[in-house]
């Protein structure tokens, strides 16, 4: 029997920044805050962050990944002088353990865009291929 948390697709170490906040209905959503990316697959990843989550817990997540957007199946002029745009996902928590002050958030992807999703699976091949 698989275990539906168990992982799907290997996970390439990366470190870059994370902006994350939970998803709140019905109600003001809290400010970002910012976490330090772990690892990441097309289905999930693990970030660094300054506080605890439980299980369940569903978070927005602004990746910023250098060089991502350019995968997208959708018109493109690379501007060195832009600040890449964030992929922007929603994510449910899968494990949250302490690490140090720290604490390990492993997420599952639940909700993004379709060509985005295409264009992170592409931009993940080519980082796994070392062409990045």
């Amino acid at each position: 029997m698989n275990d539906p948390d168990q992982r799907q697709s290997a996970r390439i170490a990366h470190a870059s920044q994370v902006l994350y906040r939970e998803v709140v209905l019905g109600g003001n959503a809290p400010s970002y805050a910012e976490g330090s990316l772990i690892d990441l697959s097309d289905e999930g990843l693990a970030f660094a962050a300054s506080r605890v989550f439980s299980k369940d817990d569903v978070l927005e997540l602004k990746l910023l990944l250098y060089g991502w957007e350019k995968h997208k199946n959708e018109y493109y002029i690379g501007d060195l002088r832009k600040v890449t745009d964030p992929l922007v996902i929603i994510a449910v928590v899968t494990d949250c353990s302490a690490e140090g002050s720290r604490y390990r958030i492993g997420v599952r992807f639940d909700n993004v865009d379709p060509s985005h999703h295409e264009a992170l699976r592409a931009y993940l091949k080519q980082r796994a291929d070392g062409s990045l």
